[in-house]
């Protein structure tokens, strides 16, 4: 009997990582980009399973920064052959959780685009600064306008009395 209990969880696990591999693809392809923080919420929940059997299964948001990123961030920075996969657009979903399933692709633990995640947050930083110089520096010369603007008109106008 026990046997029998071992391969019907077995079987199981095979179906939910099917389930959640086409939900990753699904997700991917929406037109609104869910994050990972809700969709595994919602995956657990519809396959009435806990958060520590989800965990069991390969290609989930597993670390820290992996739960506040949408999906489709997911996939590409931490599951990037299946990125690739799925921009080449030559599979279809049957094709594709096939592949998957012959695959031993997991979740990588680091970003594989950091280095280039890294430099766009330090050219956003040197932009925001320019700008808020920029800003600064054009509320200084309208002051110094504005001054000049005034002792002008009362130049013209004659010193009140």
């Amino acid at each position: 009997m026990s046997l029998l209990n071992d391969l019907f969880a077995e079987a199981h696990d095979e179906v939910l990582q099917e389930l959640w591999d086409r939900k990753l693809i699904q997700l991917w392809r929406a037109p609104r980009h869910m994050y990972t923080s809700k969709a595994v919420p919602m995956f657990v929940e519809e396959n009435n399973i806990t958060y520590e059997k989800f965990n069991t299964l390969k290609r989930t948001p597993r670390y820290g920064k992996q739960h506040w990123t949408t999906i489709a961030r997911f996939i590409a920075a931490y599951l990037p052959k299946l990125s690739d996969k799925l921009w080449e657009g030559k599979m279809n979903d049957d094709e594709l959780v096939a592949w998957l399933g012959k695959s031993k692709i997991d979740t990588l633990m680091n970003m594989v685009d950091s280095h280039i995640t890294s430099k766009e947050s330090r050219e956003r930083k040197r932009d925001s600064n320019t700008l808020a110089r920029t800003y600064l520096q054009g509320k200084v010369y309208n002051a110094t306008v504005v001054g000049h603007l005034r002792s002008s008109w009362s130049t013209v106008k004659g010193k009140s009395k």
